[in-house]
C-alpha cells in the first residue's frame, strides 16, 4: 500500500507493521516514515491479551475448511468483537497521551 507521510509529504510504500510492547502488555502496531530526516510514526491499531486471543480464536476457526454457516457466523462476530475492543483501546491510549 502506498501512502503520504503528513509530516514530510513524501509518498512511500508500507510493507510491514512494527510492533512495539507497551506497559500492561499492550502491543502498538505502527508504520514509520522510511525518510531519515523524517520517521514520522503512524499507529495503526493496540492489542491487549484478551484482543490477541480472540485473534488467535479466528485464525483456529478460519483454518478449518469449508467453514460451517455456524463457524462463519462466529468467525464474523469474533471480528466485531475484536474491531470494537480495538477501537475502545486505542481511543483509550490516545487520551493517556
Amino acid at each position: 500500500m502506498i501512502v503520504n507521510c503528513d509530516v514530510c509529504e513524501r509518498e512511500f510504500e508500507v510493507k510491514e507493521l512494527k510492533q512495539e510492547t507497551m506497559e500492561q502488555d499492550i502491543h502498538r502496531y505502527y508504520v514509520e516514515c522510511p525518510n531519515q530526516d523524517c520517521q514520522a510514526e503512524y499507529t495503526s491499531y493496540y492489542s491487549d491479551p484478551e484482543i490477541r486471543k480472540l485473534q488467535q480464536e479466528i485464525r483456529t476457526l478460519s483454518e478449518k475448511h469449508p467453514l460451517k454457516a455456524k463457524q462463519k457466523d462466529k468467525v464474523l462476530k469474533l471480528r466485531k468483537k475484536v474491531q470494537h475492543k480495538a477501537d475502545l483501546l486505542k481511543e483509550e491510549m490516545h487520551r493517556g497521551n
